[in-house]
């Protein structure tokens, strides 16, 4: 957040008093999530008649009069074909972008037209001038600021109340585990929490407070943010950093042992060190629900999780969209969710989703003009399996169908001229860290691409895994046998290429901690 922004974020200050004045009603929330999916395709041409084709500039009104598409023709065929079949067509046409191009990594490139890459030229402009300005981690691309705004809170407030009752957590103590600013999470969850009239027992973050030298302006803002929420009888953010996650096992436990069921929203890697801390410590969880975010929630770390008494659930948000699904208690896996749909359109390789089960990869679109980007088939990087489910949960009933699950995002890496895909690389990587009694989580792997030097693959293995870094190097070569590519590359790669490292894997500036890093 530059000065400007925060200078925005205390002016709307005022208005954030006013929202909060008139929280959402736990009991319209459903009607609000069935009056807008029955309006989606109305909401979807608002959407473009706000945000895209008022701006000549904008990427999506680009591709759209590229591919000959005007505002009444656009109506016309959604009223004959209705929405998804719609936009698979446009998919099919070119009217797409994938991650790369949202992202800013690559120019977009169609027949007879180019332009270059500009991530900030997908951005809200309504939502850039009402909203509170967050800045994506730029850990898939180069780092953009994104605006949230009070209408964007509104909406998701009636989804998340719809997800909490799902589970049948209304009204439970809630903790939130998420870095104070400049980073959103922490931010948008409390204010989300507020707009629900609920507001958070307890905000521990992972990273401290700016100093009032270093950032006076985003310091001034949270203490103003602090002093409001005094007023709504949340406490101040308390750094919490990652080796000390005992402190939010404890608060759990805590709840265990009065009988009372409370709930903790992290991201999936720290729910996993409060996990272990608690079971280092010999503490009870049973009845507590965690909701992780921010990165896979693998069955993996749910099994972890649930070793010591927890409830875990999915939510899929990004910083570039906001909230996506969240976690069905009815599902087959941790990680089933019901999409948002409706606020999103999502195809699968760009076809429509039915209820045969469709793995693929994931484009978005918005139905809704407060999302801080303009998505219209729009890739965010991440495959998933798809399928229309009925569901008697609250977001079932509220008729979210479609739902997700198994929710990665793949992508390929290259040394000495052999390429894998991150997928196959960690997978083989993870297979042999748990013959030797760890999990994915004391596993990392780093790729250097090579601009200046050798491109290289330094895979970091936690303490907790009892094997030599050599040894486990040579296992490793041994296994890739079994892969496209694996021969040659047992015979091409040396410690220049693939090295192994005894250390802690790193957290992004987001505090995750992912499976890849640059």
């Amino acid at each position: 957040m530059d000065a400007g922004q925060l200078k925005r974020l205390l002016r709307l200050g005022a208005r954030t008093a006013r929202e909060l004045s008139a929280p959402l009603a736990p009991s319209t929330a459903a009607s609000d999530v069935r009056d807008r999916l029955r309006n989606r395709e109305r909401r979807f041409l608002e959407v473009l008649d706000v945000c895209v084709w008022p701006h000549r500039d904008s990427p999506v009104r680009r591709l759209l009069d590229w591919a000959g598409y005007d505002p009444p023709g656009l109506a016309r065929r959604i009223q004959r074909d209705g929405l998804e079949q719609t936009l698979s067509e446009l998919y099919r046409s070119g009217v797409r972008f994938d991650a790369d191009e949202l992202a800013g990594r690559k120019p977009i490139v169609r027949d007879g037209l180019r332009f270059p890459p500009r991530p900030q030229a997908f951005l809200n402009p309504w939502a850039r001038a009402t909203g509170f300005p967050a800045r994506t981690s730029g850990t898939s691309g180069p780092a953009k600021t994104v605006a949230y705004g009070w209408p964007l809170f509104r909406e998701e407030a009636a989804e998340e109340s719809l997800l909490l009752e799902c589970h049948g957590l209304g009204g439970a103590p809630l903790a939130l585990w998420y870095p104070l600013p400049p980073g959103i999470a922490g931010v948008h969850n409390l204010l989300l929490h507020w707009k629900m009239g609920q507001a958070p027992a307890r905000w521990f973050s992972q990273i401290p407070a700016p100093g009032l030298r270093s950032a006076p302006e985003l310091r001034a803002a949270l203490e103003g943010l602090f002093a409001l929420g005094r007023l709504r009888g949340s406490p101040r953010a308390r750094h919490v950093p990652p080796e000390s996650a005992i402190e939010v096992a404890r608060w759990l436990a805590n709840g265990a042992r009065r009988g009372e069921r409370r709930v903790l929203k992290t991201f999936a890697s720290s729910a996993v060190r409060m996990a272990r801390a608690a079971n280092d410590a010999g503490l009870d969880l049973s009845g507590q629900t965690v909701f992780a975010g921010g990165e896979p929630l693998t069955d993996e770390r749910a099994r972890l999780l649930r070793s010591v008494g927890l409830s875990v659930h999915a939510r899929y948000v990004a910083t570039e969209s906001g909230l996506i699904g969240g976690g069905c208690g009815r599902g087959q896996s941790a990680h089933a969710m019901h999409l948002y749909a409706d606020r999103l359109s999502v195809l699968v390789d760009g076809q429509t989703v039915g209820r045969e089960a469709r793995t693929g990869a994931l484009s978005f679109t918005s139905l809704s003009a407060s999302r801080p980007e303009v998505l219209l088939n729009a890739e965010l990087g991440d495959r998933a399996t798809a399928r229309r489910r009925d569901c008697g949960c609250a977001l079932g009933q509220a008729g979210l169908d479609l739902e997700l699950s198994a929710v990665h995002a793949p992508d390929k890496v290259a040394a000495a001229g052999v390429k894998f895909t991150r997928t196959e690389l960690f997978d083989l990587a993870h297979s042999l860290v748990t013959r030797h009694g760890g999990i994915g989580d004391d596993l990392q792997l780093a790729w250097s691409p090579g601009e200046d030097g050798p491109a290289r693959i330094t895979i970091t293995l936690s303490p907790r895994v009892h094997v030599e870094t050599e040894a486990f190097r040579q296992e490793l070569l041994q296994s890739l046998a079994g892969l496209p590519g694996g021969p040659l590359a047992q015979q091409l790669w040396r410690r220049e290429d693939l090295d192994v490292v005894r250390d802690e894997p790193v957290w992004t500036s987001g505090q995750k901690q992912t499976p890849w890093i640059s």
